[in-house]
């Protein structure tokens, strides 16, 4: 499931949203940055989402000091593998198509939730566009 982090505890980005439905999973930090903690809570998350479907992964990582797994974190069905230092630098331009894709899934997505609710109920578009 895909993770998303802000500032706020109430994402307004997100706040006409099912994230459920979505897909996706919201989490708050101080600066809207993976931190340690957030990172084993979606790690112990991904791991029993994929206990369920039946299935194993293989979730490559770099060796960033957030990327660190707490002893109380057990996992069964998701390995962890980290690549080498310094590669980062040289697959980190893969990262700007990757984001532009989910902002316009994201993007998509909110605009058709927009459209069935203004399909589905007597609201004017422009009163749903204020909420």
């Amino acid at each position: 499931s895909l993770l998303i982090i802000e500032k706020s505890k109430n994402s307004w980005s997100f706040r006409r949203i099912d994230m459920i439905h979505f897909k996706a999973k919201y989490l708050n930090s101080g600066n809207a940055w993976m931190t340690n903690p957030l990172f084993n809570i979606y790690l112990k998350d991904i791991d029993e989402f994929f206990k369920h479907q039946g299935h194993k992964i293989l979730l490559f990582l770099d060796n960033a000091p957030v990327h660190i797994v707490d002893e109380t974190t057990k996992l069964t069905n998701v390995e962890l593998c980290y690549f080498p230092p310094n590669l980062m630098s040289v697959l980190q331009p893969l990262d700007a198509g990757i984001i532009r894709s989910l902002k316009a899934l994201a993007w998509k997505f909110e605009v058709l939730t927009l459209l069935d609710s203004m399909e589905n109920s007597s609201v004017h578009a422009s009163d749903l566009a204020k909420n």
